[in-house]
């Protein structure tokens, strides 16, 4: 006998917003997730929840959004090699729901921080550095 299957997928409504933009300055967002910012001396230990950037290195209005097909990043650690976001994600065995509950913190059109994975090697803190914003996933 032939069944017929009803296929549940999420889906975006029209009004659905799916960036969002931070201003330079701010201090704490708090939807769709919670990031604070802050300036600090120094670079204490980095983790899945904390990175610390070059601020000077940032282009702002900040941009928090979900991962696009064709969305590439320079790991953290990799010494400049670029990686596409879905090869990371396949790596690192993202479920399909973990991938799309999953924000991009990008500046310009660079991925800063797939948050609460992997920060960007391009932004991150140097001997050079006079600026650093922390950024923690709270």
């Amino acid at each position: 006998k032939n069944r017929d299957f009803l296929i549940l997928s999420p889906f975006k409504t029209a009004d659905e917003v799916t960036e969002f933009l931070i201003q330079e300055n701010t201090k704490e967002v708090n939807f769709p997730i919670k990031l604070t910012f802050s300036t600090v001396d120094s670079v204490i230990e980095a983790s899945n929840k904390t990175i610390f950037t070059d601020a000077e290195k940032l282009q702002f209005p900040l941009i928090l959004r979900r991962w696009n097909e064709g969305d590439v990043f320079e790991p953290f650690g990799m010494n400049g090699q670029s990686k596409k976001v879905s090869k990371f994600f396949k790596d690192e065995k993202l479920s399909v729901l973990e991938k799309e509950k999953t924000w991009l913190l990008c500046s310009g059109n660079e991925i800063v921080w797939i948050v609460g994975q992997r920060a960007d090697d391009r932004f991150k803190v140097s001997d050079s550095t006079t600026n650093i914003l922390q950024i923690v996933l709270s």
